[in-house]
């Protein structure tokens, strides 16, 4: 008998204990779900390389003449969720017809791109339309546009802050 009073007061004390102790430690969030930052589209983001402000009719031009005009973004401005753009691709401004057009969003500061690349469709006389484009989180999206037209292959990079 004096051994399960003594076993069962052993018990009691460990739970006491346990129940007072705590860590230094906040709350994290799992590894593979990063807590947004809200800060991060502040200052200088991408070290130098420009954040854009949305308006329709962007345009940016490549190191070898390509421009890329991102004529409407839907939603507007780009934000979290998909979104669809409608591009003119121009070289050496000329319509780009029959070119070959990619589009790949990421986020540089996350260090991951989006789930798959966007679903592009010539609409004829360099006009581009990028769809299912998932900016899957808050924060900066840096969406690169990657374009082969006859012998010109050049890139211009967006990026927008996605909220």
């Amino acid at each position: 008998m004096r051994r399960k009073t003594i076993a069962t007061l052993l018990l009691v004390t460990m739970n006491a204990l346990l129940a007072c102790s705590s860590t230094d430690t906040p709350p994290q969030a799992p590894p593979d779900e990063p807590e947004p930052n809200a800060d991060e589209c502040a200052g200088d983001p991408l070290n130098g390389y420009p954040l854009h402000e949305y308006s329709a009719n962007l345009s940016l031009t490549g190191e070898r003449g390509v421009t890329v005009t991102l004529i409407s973004a839907d939603p507007a401005p780009p934000s979290t969720g998909d979104n669809v753009w409608t591009l003119e691709v121009t070289v050496d401004g000329e319509p780009a017809d029959s070119a070959t057009v990619s589009v790949t969003p990421s986020m540089p500061l996350h260090a991951h791109a989006a789930n798959a690349p966007a679903l592009i469709t010539d609409l004829g006389e360099g006009t581009f339309r990028a769809e299912q484009m998932n900016f899957k989180m808050p924060g900066v999206w840096s969406t690169v546009v990657d374009v082969k037209a006859g012998d010109v292959t050049d890139f211009v990079r967006f990026a927008f802050c996605a909220e």
